[in-house]
């Protein structure tokens, strides 16, 4: 069995497509240094792994490719997340950062569209959460009352 057969057709949102290239950044960093006057060494701050992003250089060809092409950019232009089938990527949930589209007369019935596309992660940040501090406060308030007025209906003074 050879590697090709390991592939999966490319797509986005649903849109077919033909992989010429891609590149992808891998892995790394967020960091921001730090430097300060009077020492000699930075500080580098570790902010975290630095986001997914990678460019496919796609093709579309055919009788049809006008269409398809369309079908593309449509797909970009879409908000929010999408469904990414990449052959050597695999399956991802990305959004689209931009598109451009290159068509030559020398190529005919074919059109390249370059794609830059970021992983979407999900929004964690900021989380509403209960602040348990206050909610205590106010059940110990309403209790006191409760006891305020319990204790007034069964003794008369």
């Amino acid at each position: 069995m050879a590697w090709q057969d390991d592939l999966i057709p490319a797509s986005f949102r649903g849109v077919p497509f033909k992989i010429e290239a891609h590149e992808a950044e891998a892995a790394g960093r967020r960091l921001h240094v730090h430097e300060y006057p009077g020492r000699d060494e930075p500080y580098p701050e570790d902010l975290g792994k630095k986001t997914k992003e990678f460019e496919v250089t796609a093709y579309v060809i055919g009788d049809d490719y006008f269409a398809q092409r369309d079908a593309l950019v449509d797909a970009c232009d879409q908000p929010g997340a999408g469904a990414l089938d990449h052959p050597y990527l695999g399956s991802r949930r990305v959004m689209c950062g931009g598109c451009k589209v290159s068509e030559s007369t020398r190529e005919g019935r074919m059109a390249r569209v370059t794609m830059t596309f970021v992983d979407a992660g999900a929004n964690r940040y900021p989380a509403a959460t209960v602040d348990t501090g206050v909610e205590v406060e106010a059940a110990a308030q309403a209790a006191d009352a409760l006891m305020l007025t319990r204790f007034e209906q069964d003794y008369a003074v």
